[in-house]
């Protein structure tokens, strides 16, 4: 009975916005048939009907109201929901014309980026993925997002930090820190790790003298610094021509030659001193082996005493003798081991 009262087209768009429209029937007792009775007389009936349909009307014209997009001026209620209809088929249409596209856009988006991400893989040394370059030789942190790699105008790795707000328990009133980390490289140019630093080379790698690029990280995860300069037997030096990192390195390896040879020559000299005997025990070996320094002054200034004269050091068999004498012969023991030792 509703169906019937407010049209074909308006059922229709109730039942498209998820309102039910039902059938209301009449069923009255009489002697020959006994049955639930839904409403009293036909009269009850017609007036809920015409209740109910006055309801959906009102339903209908306001959402035809609201709709700024079709003129319904001029038409009946079923003509403007017929009109909505045909609005809402051909939206649905374009909506699904949207969809598809963005769809396709999105699924090409990820294509290239794979594509990209797998060009950028093969220009990294010793490794087969962007992540696992980046998290081997660089600080990431524990919260880490996305990393990948980028065919860029200039080569370096940025870090990006967001606050993530919802990243911890609802408690906690400190937000998370999510890093991520873009490796942009040049075209023609590969990336390797040399002596802990990333680095980026062009043509084929010299580890005795070339041109580089290399990264720099600071203290915070973020603070990352690309460096230019030369590579020379190993050394990442900063430097304005390769004659000159040359030279630099050089002085850098004289240096150490230096500190290596006298470090031998020190160790030498005194395994030569343990086996003739002529060690000497100083008051900061006494210190460093554990001794009290007040127990240390006092043999100090009794063995003065004892030769007449200072002394800033003492033979291993005076201080055994000494201190045999002086009653320290245990501390006098910690001290020669340890200068023996070290």
């Amino acid at each position: 009975m509703i169906r019937r009262a407010l049209g074909k087209s308006c059922c229709a768009m109730l039942e498209l916005r998820e309102k039910q429209v039902r059938d209301i029937y009449q069923r009255v007792e009489t002697p020959y048939y006994k049955g639930r009775a839904d409403f009293a007389t036909r009269q009850e009936a017609k007036e809920v009907v015409a209740q109910e349909v006055k309801e959906y009307q009102s339903y209908i014209r306001g959402v035809l109201r609201r709709c700024k997009e079709i003129d319904t001026k001029g038409l009946s209620l079923d003509e403007g929901a017929k009109m909505w209809l045909k609005y809402q088929k051909q939206l649905k249409k374009e909506q699904e014309k949207e969809q598809k596209a963005r769809e396709k856009a999105e699924e090409k988006a990820r294509k290239v980026y794979e594509a990209e991400q797998k060009r950028v893989s093969m220009m990294i040394d010793g490794y087969f993925s962007v992540f696992g370059f980046i998290v081997s030789n660089l600080r990431t942190g524990e919260n880490t997002g996305n990393i990948s790699g980028h065919i860029a105008d200039e080569n370096n790795i940025v870090c990006d930090e967001e606050r993530d707000f919802d990243g911890y328990s609802r408690r906690c009133k400190f937000a998370m820190i999510r890093r991520f980390f873009t490796l942009n490289i040049k075209k023609g140019f590969r990336v390797r790790n040399v002596g802990g630093l990333i680095t980026f080379y062009k043509g084929e790698f010299n580890r005795q003298g070339m041109k580089v690029e290399w990264i720099e990280q600071g203290r915070s995860i973020a603070d990352i610094t690309k460096r230019t300069g030369y590579l020379v037997r190993g050394e990442h030096i900063e430097a304005k021509s390769l004659r000159e990192a040359v030279r630099i390195n050089e002085e850098h390896r004289a240096m150490k030659l230096a500190r290596i040879l006298s470090k031998r020559k020190r160790a030498e000299r005194r395994e030569e001193e343990k086996q003739n005997g002529s060690l000497k025990i100083t008051f900061a070996d006494s210190l460093n082996a554990g001794n009290c320094r007040p127990g240390t002054q006092e043999f100090k200034n009794k063995y003065e005493e004892a030769i007449g004269h200072k002394a800033t050091s003492i033979s291993i068999a005076d201080l055994r003798k000494y201190a045999k004498q002086f009653g320290v012969e245990y501390y006098a023991e910690q001290a020669i081991e340890y200068a023996l030792n070290h």
